[in-house]
């Protein structure tokens, strides 16, 4: 009987100090590009072109003034993996960003460089990007550094961009536009991404997670029977 509890007490706990998702992400799709051709990817739409680069690897790109867009179908059954109170689950997609060559802006200008991802034509991200200079409205890269093409200009690399999203019960796939709006050809200043992971996870409703943590405690403060 005291090692059921000290079960329970396990499991429940977690739920305790992190009242977040019943668990981590759960990927359905995920693209790498390694030993990819075009061909290879049916799911790619609009400008797809892939790219070999000694530093990011093989990745999607570069292009600018253009749009590539992903969709992926949500698997039959998502909605039933089960969580306190029903309910539903948070969906993501993270990728790497690779920001190239000559971005420069000023937040007040219209023509500013921007990185823009429409979820089914609507923008969930839409942030101004800078390599010259610190005027720009996204976080501070990860790594910086002359990666991809020209000497001239330090490029930007930011890991695990991760965006989140709700998808209608009525709908089975999602589509994702990614847009380089540079004032610039892709020669000067261009965009690439790669190691894309489209997924979702379970978030369970305050009052239910309350509910699980009461129920914890009643069982972790159980009285024990004495040993003999």
């Amino acid at each position: 009987m005291q090692r059921r509890i000290a079960v329970v007490g396990a499991i429940v706990a977690p739920m305790l100090l992190a009242p977040g998702a019943l668990a981590g992400p759960v990927v359905f799709y995920e693209q790498t590009f390694e030993g990819k051709t075009v061909d290879d990817l049916p799911e790619w739409s609009g400008f797809v072109f892939l790219a070999d680069n000694s530093y990011l690897s093989r990745f999607m790109g570069p292009w600018a003034q253009k749009v590539t867009t992903l969709t992926v179908p949500i698997p039959a059954g998502i909605r039933d993996a089960g969580a306190p109170g029903g309910a539903d689950p948070i969906f993501t997609i993270e990728f790497d960003l690779f920001i190239i060559d000559s971005w420069g802006n000023t937040l007040t200008d219209p023509g500013d460089d921007r990185f823009i991802v429409q979820l089914d034509g609507v923008p969930i991200m839409d942030e101004v990007f800078s390599n010259v200079n610190d005027q720009q409205t996204f976080r501070a890269p990860d790594e910086k550094g002359p990666f991809a093409y020209s000497p001239l200009y330090d490029d930007s690399v930011y890991r695990d961009v991760k965006l989140t999203f709700a998808v209608p019960e009525s709908q089975d796939s999602v589509t994702f536009d990614f847009i380089g709006f540079t004032t610039l050809a892709w020669q000067d200043e261009s965009v690439g991404i790669d190691n894309i992971r489209v997924g979702y996870e379970i978030v369970p409703a305050p009052g239910s997670l309350a509910l699980l943590g009461i129920g914890g405690l009643a069982l972790g403060t159980r009285p024990r029977r004495n040993q003999r």
